[in-house]
């Protein structure tokens, strides 16, 4: 029973995340975050630019959590969000490209991607990323230009 309790005093305290404090309403911080696209994985036929696009998350504590929500073809860019929206990326090269969006469901954060065409213009809406919001009453904050 002695060496029970003495192991468990000796043993590596475990730090604790830093909390919300009591009576505050969590914070989240979200960004679409862009980076260079591997060699090669955009497929396309011909040498263009290309970025990977990751939905970030920073909680209070100071995690950060990463989703992935695909490659683009062309010059990403942030641009301001519009009504609705908590953060929007544009991918464009030679007339075509794409809008990301991220916005608030119910109970998570959706990122969709739009094709546009300046010649038909916007497509459908495709979700690339569903991530819950916990706790659900959390506050976003978003990270824009």
């Amino acid at each position: 029973m002695i060496g029970v309790l003495l192991a468990s005093a000796c043993a590596q305290p475990q730090a604790l995340p830093p909390e919300t404090p009591s009576g505050e309403t969590p914070r989240i911080a979200i960004a679409l975050r862009l980076e260079d696209a591997p060699e090669g994985a955009s497929g396309a036929a011909i040498d263009m630019p290309a970025s990977q696009a990751h939905l970030v998350l920073i909680r209070d504590s100071g995690e950060r959590e990463a989703h992935d929500v695909g490659i683009y073809l062309g010059a990403c860019a942030p641009r301001p969000p519009e009504q609705g929206e908590l953060v929007r990326v544009e991918c464009w090269w030679a007339g075509a490209g794409a809008h990301l969006v991220a916005f608030r469901g119910e109970s998570d954060i959706v990122v969709t991607s739009t094709p546009i065409d300046e010649m038909t213009g916007p497509g459908h809406p495709e979700e690339k990323a569903r991530v819950p919001i916990e706790p659900a009453d959390a506050e976003l904050d978003p990270i824009t230009p």
